[in-house]
């Protein structure tokens, strides 16, 4: 599981010229020794925006940013100090019943949380 801060992205959301999608799942960084262990936690990624969850996203696939998108996000303005992956997904029918809960994980300096996937109580979801 990935828990995403959506603090600058969310509101572009909110003023309808982004999607929530392109919010949850574009470019995240990575620390290098992360990078090896992310195929462990890339099963769903979960947007948080002041301390709410408001995205949930089942990961299909991911990728390290090309060349090509790295150097067109820094064309666009962005710093790239660490490497960059992109995600894509589908929306989550099992995890969106964390929408509007709030997020006891308090972010730092660092806007990307990798958690082993809590097992699921018995339920419909």
């Amino acid at each position: 599981m990935i828990i995403v801060s959506l603090d600058q992205t969310w509101p572009k959301v909110l003023e309808g010229v982004m999607t929530a999608e392109r919010a949850t799942l574009d470019t995240w960084p990575v620390r290098p020794n992360e990078l090896a262990e992310l195929d462990q936690f890339a099963d769903v990624i979960l947007g948080v925006y002041r301390y709410m969850f408001v995205s949930a996203y089942d990961i299909m696939t991911w990728h390290v940013e090309t060349e090509e998108e790295r150097a067109q996000a820094i064309r666009e303005g962005a710093t790239r100090d660490y490497l960059h992956v992109i995600f894509e997904g589908r929306r989550s029918q099992t995890w969106a019943f964390l929408i509007d809960c709030s997020c006891a994980r308090p972010f730092k300096s660092w806007p990307v949380q990798y958690l082993d996937t809590p097992p699921l109580p018995d339920s419909d979801r």
